[in-house]
């Protein structure tokens, strides 16, 4: 190698010309060397799916999309009916509606207004829902709770809400057994209370009489937040809507 004498460290032209000249003449030798002495068998490199440019698996396929029907106004509740062949819902617009759908052809079958209370006392919201069957809606105004015929719209019966002065005067949710023989109500007050605690109150009703079945207390539970029946009709439960408790009640006691 010869070195440039006025450049330190650095290689002269004339040097890197006669490298290149040796690199040359010194590349046959290098592949014949490489033949004689081939690399180790290795795994084929496979290229992923994803180098491809096409998903590793298929893409699952998207939900179908849901059935719409159309309705108006606040929709309360809804029910399944006609063994699921038709779908009942319960609406607030100006009183309350009723429509039943047919379900493979979302055609609207039938439109009724429940009949409104003589002395225009309006329904309370929460309370607004359908029977099992959909054959029934029932609903609590101001004084009772009322129970009207879905197809028709009528009112069948009325059940007297019990008054308790400071306690309660006011029902603030409402359940109907799946059998539709009984319905159950928490009472509330419908004004504002100074005291930090006060009970919660129960009620159920037979329906066929009209009669009260029992009467429940959660001392110092407030009121009930939300109720239900179990699936026999024979006991309810109930949950504070402050104090996060939960009660189990037998309804005829």
């Amino acid at each position: 190698m010869i070195l440039s004498s006025n450049v330190s460290g650095k290689l002269s032209w004339s040097g890197a010309l006669t490298m290149a000249v040796l690199a040359v003449i010194a590349l046959p030798y290098w592949s014949l060397a490489q033949s004689s002495n081939p690399e180790p068998n290795l795994p084929p490199i496979v290229q992923s799916n994803a180098e491809k440019g096409t998903p590793e698996e298929a893409e699952p396929e998207p939900m179908t999309a849901p059935q719409r029907y159309r309705d108006h106004g606040i929709l309360t509740d809804v029910r399944f009916v006609n063994d699921d062949k038709e779908v009942v819902t319960v609406s607030i617009e100006r009183g309350v509606t009723v429509r039943r759908w047919n379900v493979a052809s979302k055609q609207l079958l039938s439109q009724i207004k429940l009949a409104s209370d003589e002395h225009g006392r309006g329904f309370r919201q929460s309370t607004l829902q359908l029977s099992a069957d959909g054959r029934k809606v029932v609903a609590a105004t101001n004084d009772y709770v009322g129970i009207w015929d879905a197809t028709s719209g009528y009112l069948q019966q009325k059940l007297a809400i019990p008054k308790n002065g400071w306690d309660y005067d006011c029902v603030q949710c409402l359940d109907i057994s799946p059998d539709g023989t009984r319905i159950a109500a928490g009472l509330g007050f419908s004004s504002i209370k100074l005291s930090n605690f006060y009970n919660g109150y129960g009620i159920v009703w037979d329906v066929a009489s009209g009669q009260v079945l029992s009467r429940s207390v959660h001392e110092q539970g407030e009121f009930f937040g939300d109720i239900c029946f179990s699936h026999d009709g024979q006991r309810f439960a109930t949950c504070s809507a402050v104090r996060s408790s939960i009660c189990v009640w037998e309804a005829d006691s």
